[in-house]
């Protein structure tokens, strides 16, 4: 009985030391003052953001970009977007092609980062210039800002659309 008593106890001290099972390192998404931060991990991670088909009024985070919303947000309460995408080779899609997101700002952080902008159906106009250090990303007027990402893709979608070096 002794040694079961020793073995529950080591057991419970180790499931203690580990924290709770719930708890995950991975992606996360957190709505505060009317900010939604999107946080990747030190891995190479998938982030993508859009807007729910059908129901432009929410936005979906789809952590590993597989087409499934894993956290989802009234678009109203949203002001400003900031996506920190951590260390990693990442990948980050801003998709609008069920409508415009808003403000963005994105940070690739550390590794080999790629931003994909997926446009609209309509007639785009995309705009690509030097900000500093920094890269401003426009699109139809609402301007993405982005640091620490080594490649920019857009995807222009159907329409007659328009890409501007300036």
């Amino acid at each position: 009985m002794r040694n079961t008593i020793v073995g529950s106890a080591a057991l419970a001290a180790l499931l203690l030391a580990a924290g709770p099972a719930h708890a995950s390192a991975g992606p996360k998404a957190k709505l505060k003052h009317h900010t939604l931060t999107v946080t990747g991990t030190a891995k190479g991670d998938k982030l993508a953001l859009r807007l729910k088909a059908g129901n432009p009024k929410r936005l979906e985070v789809d952590f590993g970009d597989n087409a499934s919303a894993d956290k989802t947000f009234k678009k109203a309460k949203i002001k400003k977007i900031v996506v920190k995408a951590g260390a990693g080779d990442d990948r980050v899609r801003l998709d609008e092609g069920n409508g415009n997101l808003g403000a963005v700002t994105a940070d690739g952080q550390a590794g080999r980062d790629v931003l994909t902008l997926d446009g609209s159906n309509a007639a785009d106009k995309l705009d690509l210039a030097a900000n500093g250090t920094r890269v401003r990303f426009t699109e139809n007027a609402v301007a993405l800002d982005l640091n620490g990402f080594e490649e920019a893709d857009a995807n222009a979608r159907g329409g007659v659309d328009q890409l501007a070096k300036l």
